[in-house]
């Protein structure tokens, strides 16, 4: 990874130019149960950006702090995640940092700087892609491990003179304050288009897009809903439907009626689990609850697969409801739109229903709607590590409001035409995103190549840094040696 430098550069490594690099720890037991004291900062608190989010924080007794040999954090301290699945995640401690006293846990590594070298110059460098790949060369271990302290002697860095270094540092964070205005603009559109489909979401699951149409088709609505009463009191349920009141009926057009699912099906089945998973695409796909993300789509990324032979394949139609999740997850519905040979685990509900009468992305949309206003995170029983909804619950206690068929498919087809719109507008701002943090990678190359400041031949070589650098250490140790003695 090592290549040619400007004239008064030195390749490194990062042990030589860090005059601390340590990790902390907890008291023995954990701090879970520490609502005060001195902040214990953690991996979780590290974000992408390579700033801190303490919305969580922990902490860790003042006796124990006082009691702490090492992971004492300083202004100006280079933090970074040592283990775990976000290994390599960097901060840096800035003046605005909240805190006067904090340490950092045992999973995370603290770095500090000698003065003849910039402290921001090496976080830049850490956060780039080019110390990242250093990051991974020295992982050790399953999506557990890690690294160790082995990374800082095999972990090189391209070491310009001092000046040069802040003349990096300074050009870079004039670039990035650019680039951090268009993001914010680009984020504030995407807040937008989340809020803007929740609301077509409502609108349509309140009956507001089809008003004038309803107005317009009272006959057909009044034939095709007497039709689907009909259906439904051959079951001999619909008088304890429209009884009950388990969910708020919401603000509903006075013409739909209140149904649960029991009086449309029978066919309300968890799902089961189906051993071991494999990566090798042997056998079928096995759906999870991460297969289902929050706008109510399958996404097959991280597919497993699983040998069986036999099982009830999702079909056409069908309806999959995450029952087990944690409690902001339970309830995401989706729509399966074809026929598939797929499983589907225990911790989903399958919904199929057959009801000429019934368009099943109806019930789809309306459970993802329940789902999106956290109506599902507020009802769901709590477990030890889990949270779920009961098949029973889900088919006997929630109304579905059901319109006429008719004005089932057309609010479907509004809904689908504005998601659409939408979805592309959020595809358009993801990709503009993704751009931005390719300019800034390509920022920070430029940086540790010499390439993005002009060079200085009156700067002070690299090397000399390096010389200071030693003696300060030899220095040390003398007077280490000479309090010994």
């Amino acid at each position: 990874m090592k290549g040619e430098l400007p004239k008064g550069w030195v390749w490194t490594n990062l042990s030589k130019i860090l005059s601390k690099y340590e990790s902390g720890s907890r008291p023995k037991g954990g701090v879970q149960k520490i609502e005060q004291g001195i902040p214990s900062i953690g991996g979780e608190h590290l974000t992408s950006r390579g700033n801190f989010d303490f919305s969580k924080i922990k902490y860790v007794p003042h006796d124990f702090f006082k009691r702490m040999n090492t992971g004492v954090i300083n202004k100006g301290d280079i933090l970074i995640v040592k283990d775990g699945a976000t290994t390599g995640k960097v901060s840096i401690i800035r003046n605005d940092f909240p805190f006067d006293k904090a340490a950092i846990n045992e999973h995370v590594f603290l770095c500090r700087v000698f003065d003849e070298i910039s402290n921001y110059y090496l976080f830049y460098y850490l956060f780039s892609s080019i110390g990242q790949n250093y990051v991974k060369l020295n992982f050790k271990g399953t999506a557990q491990g890690g690294i160790n302290l082995s990374f800082f002697k095999n972990a090189y860095i391209p070491l310009p003179p001092l000046a040069e270094q802040q003349r990096i540092v300074n050009k870079i964070e004039e670039l990035f304050t650019n680039l951090d205005k268009g993001i914010e603009y680009l984020e504030a559109v995407k807040s937008k288009l989340i809020v803007y489909r929740q609301a077509i979401l409502k609108y349509a699951m309140e009956g507001k897009l089809t008003e004038d149409w309803r107005e317009r088709n009272k006959d057909k609505v009044e034939f095709e809903l007497f039709e689907l009463k009909k259906i439904i009191e051959e079951k001999q349920n619909i008088l304890n439907a429209i009884r009950s009141n388990e969910v708020n009926d919401g603000n509903f057009p006075h013409s739909w009626i209140r149904l649960r699912l029991i009086d449309l099906t029978n066919f309300i089945n968890p799902g089961f689990p189906c051993g071991r998973h494999n990566n090798e695409r042997k056998g079928i796909i096995h759906i999870r609850p991460m297969n289902i993300d929050k706008v109510g789509k399958i996404n097959l990324i991280n597919t497993k697969y699983v040998e069986i032979e036999k099982f009830d394949p999702l079909m056409k139609g069908d309806i999959l409801f995450n029952n087990t999740n944690s409690p902001e997850l339970v309830g995401k519905t989706a729509h399966i739109d074809f026929d598939s040979n797929w499983a589907y685990s225990n911790h989903m509900t399958r919904i199929r229903i057959k009801s000429p009468l019934v368009n099943n992305k109806w019930i789809s949309t309306y459970l993802h709607f329940l789902f999106t206003c956290g109506y599902f995170g507020k009802i769901c029983v709590h477990h030890v590590n889990q949270s779920s909804v009961g098949s029973k619950y889900l088919s006997e206690k929630i109304l579905i409001p059901m319109p006429s068929l008719s004005e089932q498919n057309l609010i479907i087809r509004y809904v689908e035409r504005y998601f659409s719109l939408i979805d592309k507008q959020y595809e358009m701002i993801m990709y503009e995103l993704e751009e931005s943090n390719a300019l800034r990678q390509s920022i920070l190359k430029k940086a540790f190549e010499g390439k993005l400041v002009p060079q200085d031949p009156n700067d002070e070589p690299a090397e000399i840094l390096l010389e200071k650098i030693k003696m300060e250490k030899s220095n040390k140790v003398k007077l280490v040696q000479e309090k010994l003695i």
